[in-house]
């Protein structure tokens, strides 16, 4: 009963159907490295912005091996043939090229020429430190009183030799806008509205500057809260254990295994990546090719919704894209580099992507992991203990019949396993055969069989029934006594039973 109606069903429901992770080992080969250095001021054209664009404004997937924290150098992993996995990581052991900005506040002063500011306070003094960004520095507000030009204009000085001319403002007075940004590269060039080489800021030791503006107009009065930094970029690359996800190549997870090391100018070419982020265009000469507005990104249109109406430049609408939730606070410098820091990594890293090769790799390998998921048959362990238990119970009274059955006491001499153990148990006369062997030995003969303890000889055919008295003698056949037939029985008495020989 327990095994048809406990073990049996149960049985069948120890097994389902799961999903369990699989990982194994892999060799991963380096797919493609940095170009060399003659070539990479071609290579970086404004293709990278456009990229940009789509993931900020358009919500476009990552590109392979780019990340928010830099670029991955790709790889890849030499996989076996065997059983098809799902949701499928790489890892291996790779570069990441990153970069980082330091930024310091402006020091700002306003400008009677354009406008009667007075009453300029410093309305925030902080230091900020982050993992790539570190910053110190201070906010401004002031109140202008000119009643030609409603809005203040300021000078801006980093203390070490570049201070700007007088007059600029994040506002455009020409749409009496109330919101303004502007990040600021150093080289000129036509397409580009701003430039600290073209605002009186020549220094070559200054030409990897950007100066980061945020203004907001506070009422009606003329007054601004106004923040300014001047950062400068660092660029390095650092040995990290790198996650991505196959087919699409997307990184999951990055885990520093090195120091950061800085890339010299003589392996990336810096100037090229800020002359692009600076202008939006391509090259380091001053005059800009006409061909290259093709390529200028416009995104006017996104900013309005922000309140922003006037002239902003390409980094300020990326550091709002990035995190469009909120503008509020950006008048505090910190949060200002912080944002701007965001969107520098973004075109950095996909200005990278377009500098890798895979024509200038060098043959390497290193030992990577696979990870996957694969669908299999698995035991329910709680069903798999109730069998187990069952089980045992079974065994158990099985083991408990048999030490019952075998102790139990006995009258038979012999087990009536088989035809010739009946027959040496029943009483027999000197003419009865003793085994299998002598019954069918002649293959004509008389017909045996067992009735109250006698064993009667019968011609060959249907015997009838003898009475208890006594057998008849046929074929020379003979029979016992009663009383030493009953002596003899006395151990078993089977139940009537005939035998014929074929």
């Amino acid at each position: 009963m327990l095994i048809f109606w406990g073990v049996t069903p149960l049985v069948s429901s120890v097994f389902a159907r799961s999903v369990v992770t699989v990982e194994h080992l892999a060799t991963a080969r380096t797919r493609a490295a940095l170009i060399p250095l003659k070539d990479q001021s071609l290579a970086t054209n404004t293709g990278f912005m456009m990229t940009a664009y789509g993931i900020v404004w358009l919500g476009q997937a990552m590109p392979e091996f780019v990340t928010s924290q830099g670029y991955i150098e790709p790889f890849g992993l030499d996989m076996e043939q065997g059983a098809e996995l799902l949701n499928v990581t790489w890892k291996a052991r790779t570069n990441l090229y990153g970069t980082s900005l330091n930024c310091k506040a402006a020091d700002i002063k306003n400008d009677p020429s354009y406008s009667n500011a007075e009453n300029c306070i410093n309305t925030t003094d902080s230091e900020y430190s982050a993992l790539d960004t570190f910053f110190t520095g201070s906010s401004l507000s002031c109140k202008a009183t000119d009643t030609k030009n409603d809005k203040p204009s300021f000078s801006y000085s980093n203390g070490k030799g570049c201070t700007t001319d007088s007059g600029y403002s994040a506002l455009d007075s020409q749409v009496d806008s109330q919101i303004g940004g502007l990040y600021i590269g150093y080289y000129l060039d036509q397409l580009a509205d701003f430039s600290l080489e073209g605002m009186g800021c020549p220094s070559p030791t200054n030409k990897h500057l950007f100066l980061a503006l945020w203004e907001e107009a506070v009422g009606d009065n003329g007054t601004s809260n106004v923040a300014a930094a001047f950062c400068e970029p660092t660029y390095w690359t650092q040995q990290v254990d790198a996650t991505v996800r196959v087919p699409s190549m997307n990184v999951t997870e990055i885990s520093p295994r090195g120091p950061r090391i800085p890339l010299s100018d003589n392996i990336f070419n810096r100037t090229a990546l800020e002359y692009g982020i600076g202008t939006g265009a391509q090259g380091v000469s001053p005059r800009a090719d006409i061909s290259k507005t093709t390529n200028i990104i416009d995104q006017s249109s996104r900013l309005r919704e922000f309140g922003i109406f006037g002239t902003v430049t390409n980094m300020v609408g990326f550091a709002l894209g990035l995190d469009p939730t909120s503008i509020t606070g950006l008048s505090n410098t910190t949060i200002l580099a912080a944002k701007f820091e965001g969107a520098h990594k973004l075109l950095h890293a996909l200005a990278m992507r377009q500098l890798m090769s895979s024509d200038v790799i060098e043959p390497q390998s290193r030992q990577g992991t696979i990870n996957g998921k694969i669908s299999t048959i698995t035991i329910v362990r709680p069903l798999a203990i109730v069998v187990e238990i069952l089980s045992g119970l079974v065994v158990t009274l099985i083991l408990a019949l048999m030490t019952y059955t075998y102790k139990r006491p006995s009258q038979l001499c012999n087990n009536p396993a088989s035809l010739t153990n009946i027959i040496t148990m029943a009483p027999v006369d000197d003419g009865t055969p003793r085994n299998t062997d002598e019954i069918t030995s002649g293959s004509e003969g008389p017909r045996f069989r067992l009735l109250g303890g006698r064993i009667c000889v019968s011609p060959l055919g249907v015997a009838s029934r003898v009475p208890d008295s006594g057998c008849p003698s046929v074929g020379g056949g003979s029979s016992l006594t009663k009383t030493e037939a009953e002596d003899r029985s006395s151990l078993a008495r089977p139940v009537e039973m005939s035998m014929t020989v074929a």
